[in-house]
């Protein structure tokens, strides 16, 4: 567990049946959300129910840019409002860890929306050449963070 972990209680598990959260696919959406449920209710509800859930965030939230090494790059950014993120301080200073886990490889799936890939092609036909591209595929997680109740992800687009 690295330094930043310990600040924010995070651990980072092995076996997916000892996580509150599990961390397997990115998929981008082309609707807009109007109220997107916010991570850390939504992961506690659904962990103690051991169903999947989704979490969602407003395009703003997305920064997409190129890595160190030149690779495309996704950023998202699920903030939570005043009243979550005052629950999730309370949970991290109380000592529980918020158990994460992710493959061990750190290879996400990204996935399009059918919505957003129809959107992409006519804004391509419409200009006359790919200024969009559809990067479907893998992605390696190289960032997760917790910074004042804003769950932090960054991937690296792989081919």
């Amino acid at each position: 567990m690295t330094q930043e972990n310990k600040k924010d209680n995070i651990e980072i598990v092995e076996k997916p049946e000892y996580a509150d959260m599990i961390i397997r696919d990115v998929q981008i959406h082309g609707n807009i959300c109007r109220k997107p449920k916010e991570w850390y209710p939504e992961l506690l509800y659904n962990s103690e129910k051991q169903q999947p859930a989704r979490v969602y965030t407003q395009m703003p939230n997305v920064k997409m840019g190129l890595s160190p090494n030149l690779e495309p790059m996704i950023e998202l950014k699920l903030p939570l409002s005043k009243e979550k993120a005052e629950i999730h301080k309370n949970a991290v200073n109380s000592g529980k860890q918020f158990k994460i886990c992710v493959p061990k490889d750190r290879i996400v799936k990204i996935t399009f929306d059918n919505n957003l890939k129809e959107a992409i092609r006519a804004n391509n036909r419409r200009v006359g050449f790919e200024q969009y591209k559809i990067m479907e595929g893998r992605g390696e997680l190289v960032a997760l963070d917790i910074d004042d109740g804003s769950l932090i992800l960054k991937v690296v687009v792989r081919s």
